[in-house]
């Protein structure tokens, strides 16, 4: 049986799959396979998928289309490795990932290795930003030691995808730990279901992941969703209470948590703007005044700090309780966000 199993969904990504796929053919690490997960895939990736001639890829073609956290959840229950890792189609890993990552998990006897990675924008099939994100090189050994440090790997986002992750296969399967179908965001919320057993993780510096990023269009990132909120809200109180099991809530640790909160919910009001959102100017400003209203947005403004500048202007005018003011800030965001990506990146590094 191969010491990792590499887990990758398909759907729509012709351009994009030989590329992933010969990313890890083509790594100095050979003890893997690869399970192509082909969910209904209507482009020619799915004939791809049993076109690739090495026999440690398995090509498995479902019926119906059922997502992203279904395709993967069938791979983890087909996987035989003694690890799993899950990468995107349309993205790729960089030579040495898997050794690098082998030998930390089998080094450290760890249960989940965090590697850093890299945000490739991408433009009409030119690179025009590619910005790393990662964090100092650590062995979180107990679970006090892992929500010690949760809090910078999330603000960093790091503990929110999937893909950038080596994960011991049993950890995920002896607790039944899946991806939640029918839901954004799956990625963190599986990742904060694991993490009450997890005793042990191994923080790698290195960028081994490429995460790009497209003008492509249709992504699910780009255009409304109005079960959005409800999913971050979700997310926001299962990482409360994390913390509050481990008697944690209460300093800086909870005035954190209460600003990934309001960054949530500033997210949702920002994607009122999108065009396919349907919200006049008048509804867009009643749907802030819930927001603003609600207790627990209340108690996240009392009692918040954030660690960067941009984090400290979005609470200032979060702290002004003014559903017009909000809306100015949204409507900027967005703008900058989705008319200039690479400003908006170089804006959140302030």
């Amino acid at each position: 049986m191969p010491e990792i199993s590499i887990i990758i969904p398909v759907y729509n990504v012709e351009k994009y799959l030989k590329t992933c796929v010969e990313s890890i053919l083509s790594q100095d690490f050979s003890d893997f396979e690869i399970i192509l997960i082909d969910d209904k895939s209507p482009d020619s990736s799915s004939k791809m998928c049993d076109e690739f001639t090495d026999n440690r890829i398995k090509a498995i073609h479902l019926e119906k289309n059922g997502g992203l956290s279904n395709a993967r959840n069938i791979g983890i229950n087909v996987a035989t490795g003694k690890y799993i890792m899950f990468i995107d189609s349309d993205d790729s890993i960089t030579p040495g990932t898997l050794s690098k990552v082998y030998a930390t998990a089998q080094e450290t006897d760890c249960d989940e290795v965090i590697f850093g990675y890299n945000i490739v924008l991408e433009k009409n099939g030119k690179t025009f930003l590619n910005t790393p994100i990662f964090a100092e090189n650590a062995l979180l050994d107990g679970r006090e030691q892992i929500a010690g440090k949760l809090l910078e790997l999330k603000e960093k986002v790091l503990i929110d995808p999937s893909w950038n992750k080596l994960f011991k296969k049993e950890i995920i399967t002896e607790n039944n730990i899946l991806m939640p179908v029918g839901e954004i965001f799956e990625d963190t919320q599986f990742n904060l279901n694991l993490l009450p057993h997890i005793n042990k993780i191994a923080i790698i510096c290195d960028c081994f992941y490429n995460y790009m990023q497209r003008n492509s269009g249709g992504s699910i990132t780009k255009s409304y969703n109005p079960k959005k909120l409800e999913f971050l809200k979700k997310r926001s109180q299962t990482l409360s209470n994390y913390f509050k099991n481990y008697n944690m809530w209460f300093g800086e640790t909870e005035k954190r948590c209460n600003y990934l909160h309001i960054k949530y919910i500033f997210s949702s009001l920002i994607d009122l703007n999108f065009p396919n959102s349907g919200y006049s100017f008048a509804q867009k400003i009643n749907s802030i005044k819930a927001e603003i209203a609600d207790t627990n947005f209340i108690k996240a403004v009392n009692n918040v700090t954030a660690t960067d500048k941009f984090g400290k202007i979005v609470i200032a005018f979060a702290k002004t309780k003014n559903a017009y003011l909000i809306y100015i800030l949204c409507k900027l965001i967005y703008l900058i966000k989705y008319k200039s990506q690479k400003f908006f990146f170089k804006l959140k590094e302030l």
